[in-house]
């Protein structure tokens, strides 16, 4: 870390003369009592500019020089880059002088006067940061530091809310709401074992009394909940995701109405409801109705007839188990609850048991699978962040590493940053949480001695599974209403969990641009500042807007989307790295960080729609083979990518050559040109305005017609030597051999090398040919030519 004092020296020069008696300052002090005269100003000031990071005008960070004439005096203007914060401190102008040089001497001490005052600290080779912006990330971003502890107390104090349907009702009630259940073994196609017979049997004789049970609730069940029910499989086997050997089923809810009942007849039914439940483990239904726990759903399952013979039946049925009966009431009684959740109605739009898979992790062994809509959550959360890290670095034009802009992004999309937000919001309440020491079944008790004490090690690992919950959910949440609602939908809902900021990202400023008219306004400039200065402060003579104005070059539109705002944008996605190392320019880096981003949010939400979205497909499309085969056969980027690099250009043009003579292709195509798809991709973003504006739209436009409908191509597996090609010494004998192998030779069955019939050969290998391998050689070339008379009448000499 370099402060400007370290490019300063005592820089009071004996010789100076009293030419520069007239230069104010003549002697500038900076800090830590470094004094520097103003002969040695301007060299002072080039070492302190090149410390500072290229930018849009400065891709070589040193002072540039403007001098005016007037008469016989002459005045000098120096402007820095800018990365120099703030703005005012960017520039400074000399008084009329007689001399060129005193100007000069002037305009640097001036300016080195007015940079001795800032509270520098200039990182070399990282990014300058604008005042406020130091390194590191927002510490506001991140979670408090008890964030285990805050959990273990949510935990503790945790009390799911009961749906209104459920609640217990007093003693003198004389309604109850009845519900058929009607039951969906789907079992078809499982090869159960032999040795599961038995259990196989049990269980189509539960199925079949399930058929005769029904569903007494306190109040009717509202309709998305009915209907939410027949979507939740349920583990035939009552086991959960444990054990889906059996298959599982789905239970539909046919209403009956209303059902008047007496003291007498809740006496009876819960009678019934407590035989059907007594093999509970670990515990007990209590004896009365009336001594279940208020704060837990209520609910009884009775028989649909009073026939005694089927009553027997159905006892007989879960008289060892019961579990698929206490899976099927959690399963009515989570829905009914989350139905009634703050959350539901803020997301009615949502299907009901879609929010249901969201809210219900892992850990509570259900048969459906929350995680498959996280990917689609988290690719939203990512491409937001984006945004908001690319506003934050580019609002005024300056130039942040790809790493920088990695790590903000990263603060946002924190584990525990999620996890917090999740704990401090309404989908901690509404997220399904199975604990041991409690059971939504009605006048459950755990046994006396069977609650095993929490130890404080347990406690931490409960507090980190329950954060591990509530950041799958909160994810899975936002893929759920980005998936059915739209994107929109999605980013308003990560706003309202306070994921990313309530306020708009705006326009987002491509990193190429200044900073414009205000901020020209924010440098006070004098009035008599050269029009020149004032018109280069506005646009930077070196910038790609300006360099296509002066040419009067035309973007071509690229992949049925044409470059509008900044043209300049497409001309840096082919821009490889290897060019930004040597010329004034920069690289498709940065376009490439957030078109990454992009590129995955919108294949997941595709892939969503579709009901094919699994890792794997989303592997095929956005890995670099077949991006790399989307930037050569639809975006002919082979013949746009600009690289300085000898032997990428060999791959790139190995790799076209293979894709266009129908050879099996590579099995990774070059990452340049995949890189370049993605960088294309941040480029449509950002000319098409982002999140605020059409960039969805455009993104997602340009990866449906050339991303997507280009067909997966099957991948060759790379050769590789060690034991499975028997043994390590015969690997390293096959790897020796392929090094000797003669350019223009290949391998025949016999293990040999013949004369390769490609095309490609060069001239030299053919030379040195052995003359029965000349022979071969011409035979197989007459063989492939058409009309070999014709072609000697053209040769030289014919």
């Amino acid at each position: 870390m370099a402060t400007l004092a370290d490019c300063w020296e005592d820089g009071i020069d004996s010789a100076d003369d009293d030419s520069d008696s007239e230069i104010q300052p003549r002697v500038v002090i900076g800090r830590e009592g470094v004094r520097i005269s103003c002969r040695h100003a301007k060299g002072t000031l080039h070492e302190f500019a090149s410390s500072l990071t290229a930018t849009d005008e400065f891709f070589t960070p040193t002072p540039i020089f403007f001098g005016e004439k007037r008469d016989e005096s002459f005045r000098a203007t120096v402007i820095l880059p800018s990365s120099v914060r703030p703005p005012i401190a960017r520039w400074a102008m000399s008084r009329w002088h007689a001399t060129k040089g005193r100007a000069i001497r002037e305009a640097s001490a001036r300016q080195l006067e007015k940079l001795a005052v800032l509270p520098w600290v200039t990182p070399q080779f990282k990014n300058m940061y604008a005042v406020g912006k130091a390194d590191g990330v927002n510490e506001d971003l991140l979670p408090p530091g008890d964030l285990l502890d805050l959990a273990a107390h949510q935990l503790t104090e945790r009390r799911g809310d009961v749906a209104p349907a459920l609640v217990k009702p007093t003693d003198d009630n004389s309604v109850m709401y009845a519900y058929q259940l009607r039951v969906q073994w789907h079992n078809a196609g499982m090869e159960i074992p032999e040795r599961l017979g038995n259990w196989r049997e049990l269980t189509r004789k539960r199925v079949a009394a399930i058929e005769k049970l029904r569903i007494l609730t306190p109040e009717p069940l509202v309709g998305r909940v009915i209907e939410a029910v027949k979507e939740i499989p349920i583990s035939a086997s009552g086991l959960g995701r444990s054990d889906s050997r059996l298959g599982t089923v789905k239970v539909t809810l046919t209403p009956e109405g209303a059902v008047n009942v007496t003291g007498d007849f809740m006496n009876t039914i819960w009678a019934f409801h407590r035989q059907v439940f007594a093999k509970v483990d670990g515990g007990a239904v209590v004896d009365s109705w009336s001594q279940c726990q208020a704060d837990r759903p209520f609910y009884i399952v009775s028989a649909s007839t009073g026939d005694m013979v089927e009553m027997a039946r159905i006892l007989d049925a879960f008289q060892d188990d019961p579990r698929l009966l206490v899976e099927i009431g959690l399963t009515v009684s989570e829905l009914a609850r989350v139905e009634a959740s703050p959350l539901s109605r803020t997301l009615a739009a949502v299907p009901l048991h879609l929010l249901f898979e969201a809210l219900t992790p892992k850990q509570c062994e259900m048969m459906i699978d929350s995680e498959k809509h996280e990917p689609l959550g988290c690719a939203l959360l990512e491409i937001l962040a984006s945004e908001y890290v690319w506003a934050d670095q580019f609002d005024e034009g300056e130039a942040a590493l790809e790493g920088k802009l990695t790590e903000e992004r990263q603060a946002y999309v924190l584990r525990e940053r999620v996890a917090y937000r999740g704990l401090m919001s309404t989908v901690c309440s509404a997220m399904q949480w199975r604990d041991q020491q409690s059971s939504p079944l009605p006048g459950y008790q755990v046994a006396d001695g069977s609650a095993q004490p929490v130890l404080e090690g347990a406690a931490r690992d409960r507090a980190t599974a329950f954060l591990n919950a509530l950041r799958t959910s909160t994810t899975s949440l936002v893929g759920v209403v980005f998936g059915e609602a739209g994107w929109r939908a999605g980013i308003a809902l990560l706003r309202r969990l306070e994921l990313i900021p309530e306020d708009e990202v705006g326009e987002l400023v491509p990193h190429s641009a200044v900073g414009g008219r205000a901020e020209v306004d924010a440098m006070g400039l004098p009035q008599d500042i050269p029009p020149m200065v004032r018109d280069y402060l506005l646009r930077p003579p070196v910038t790609y807007d300006t360099l296509l104005i002066a040419n009067g070059l035309n973007v071509p539109p690229i992949g049925g989307y044409e470059f509008r705002r900044h043209p300049w944008l497409l001309m840096e996605a082919f821009t490889h790295a290897s060019v930004a190392a040597v010329s004034p320019s920069y690289s498709n880096e940065r376009l490439e960080w957030i078109g990454d981003a992009v590129l995955g949010a919108v294949v997941w939400s595709k892939l969503y729609e579709e009901g094919r979205a699994t890792l794997s497909s989303f592997i095929d499309y956005t890995c670099n083979f077949h991006l790399a085969r989307v930037a050569v056969l639809k975006l002919g980027a082979q013949n746009r990518i600009n690289v300085l690099s000898v032997a990428l250009q060999s791959a790139i043009g190995r790799y076209v050559r293979e894709l266009h003579h129908d050879e099996q292709p590579v099995p990774k195509g070059p990452k340049a040109l995949a890189d370049c798809v993605e960088a294309i991709i941040g480029a449509i973003w950002l000319d098409a305005g982002g999140s605020t504006g059409e960039g969805w739209d455009a993104a997602a436009r340009f990866i449906r017609d050339n991303v997507f409908s280009l067909e997966l191509a099957e991948r060759r597996p790379a050769p590789r030597g060690g034991p499975g090609d028997d043994g390590p010494p015969e690997g390293r004998r096959r790897r020796r051999a392929r090094r000797r192998r003669i350019p223009g030779l290949q391998a025949d069955d016999s293990g040999g090398q013949t004369p390769s019939t490609s095309s490609s050969t060069p001239a030299r290998t053919r030379a040195h040919l052995n003359r029965n391998d000349q022979a071969v050689f011409v035979r197989d070339l007459v063989a492939r030519l058409g009309n070999v008379e014709e072609l000697l009448r053209q040769l030289p000499g014919s």
